[in-house]
């Protein structure tokens, strides 16, 4: 885990996938790859995207977690305007639950 300057900064979650035996646990201090998982957890079944919650680098936020075993669906969805096109919405598969601190602190 890296180390953070202030310890009450970082949160710690247990992730369970239908694909794996057993849980995974780890833990963010507060960082761009968080403040993703946070958005998806919100998301819930509406999913999340950049047009939601704007912030930088949402697709390495993803790659990162989906690194740490989360299971993220990706699907295009179109957008108008001046620059027409499709953006990605990211849906959270996995069951993320955090840990409360009160717990982390005891062990």
């Amino acid at each position: 885990m890296p180390s953070h300057k202030n310890p009450s900064d970082v949160r710690h979650y247990t992730v369970h996938n239908t694909r794996a035996a057993q849980a995974n646990q780890f833990s963010l201090g507060p960082t761009r790859e968080r403040a993703a998982l946070e958005a998806l957890i919100r998301g819930g079944s509406a999913g999340a995207s950049f047009y939601d919650d704007p912030a930088p680098r949402w697709a390495s936020s993803v790659f990162l977690l989906r690194k740490r075993g989360l299971d993220i669906l990706t699907a295009k969805e179109p957008h108008g305007g001046l620059y027409q096109g499709t953006h990605a919405r990211y849906f959270l598969r996995s069951i993320v639950v955090p840990v409360p601190a009160s717990v982390t602190e005891t062990e």
